[in-house]
């Protein structure tokens, strides 16, 4: 597509290795662009076999309390929901992923996963759809902001948890002190907004001696 071939991917992963490096692939599989602001109406460049397929979506409704499970599982995040607990939908999940580890790619970051309901709640996502993965030794980690310790844990039986400071455990989780959403956001989310790029780089570092596992935000332009 206009974004780069696939190609593109092995060059990048082959030349990362060659560094020394590993390349973490940052997939959304829990919601897709929506025609226009507000509707849920999904985008006309999403795909056919996604976009027609009235089982993949979730009713048209909008998250308004972030702490009620069956509004975050069920609900819509300002953009259309789609339902990860659809064998369907998660076959083509696992064949996506399995395409970019053929191209190389050594895991996966898991966007807006505190949508995905749990095994307990009803969904075997994760353990259906990272058993079936090519590789069973990627670095996979989920994104699971503002939540217990506790609640923490329970995704943390499938991948490392991505979250804010202060997690009970450490070795299973990934910590950030700054990241797009504390840059880019407004009002109380955007609390690093006004950090210099040196203060972003000091917090960071004060994070590596506490934290096993640390995630450093490169900032654009900067």
């Amino acid at each position: 597509n206009q974004y780069g071939s696939k190609l593109d991917l092995i060059n990048c992963c082959d030349r990362a290795k060659a560094h020394g490096l590993k390349i973490v692939a940052d997939v959304i599989v829990t919601h897709m662009a929506e025609e226009a602001s507000g509707t849920f109406e999904v985008h006309h460049l999403v795909n056919e076999k996604l976009r027609n397929n009235p089982y993949f979506w979730k009713e048209k409704k909008q998250i308004s309390n972030w702490h009620d499970r069956y509004q975050v599982i069920n609900y819509n995040n300002g953009l259309p929901g789609l339902r990860v607990d659809n064998y369907d939908y998660q076959d083509l999940v696992i064949e996506f992923l399995n395409s970019l580890i053929d191209c190389g790619v050594d895991g996966f970051r898991f966007d807006s996963a505190k949508s995905i309901a749990l095994p307990e709640e009803g969904c075997d996502f994760f353990p259906r759809v990272l058993g079936n993965l090519k590789r069973q030794d990627l670095i996979n980690y989920v994104e699971i902001l503002y939540e217990a310790d506790d609640f923490l844990e329970k995704y943390g039986r499938f991948a490392y948890v991505l979250t804010g400071v202060n997690a009970r455990d450490n070795k299973n989780s990934i910590i950030f002190g700054e990241s797009h959403d504390t840059f880019y956001g407004e009002g109380a989310i955007g609390t690093s907004r006004n950090w210099t790029p040196r203060e972003a780089a000091n917090y960071y570092e004060m994070l590596c001696y506490k934290y096993e596992n640390t995630l450093f935000f490169a900032r654009p332009w900067d």
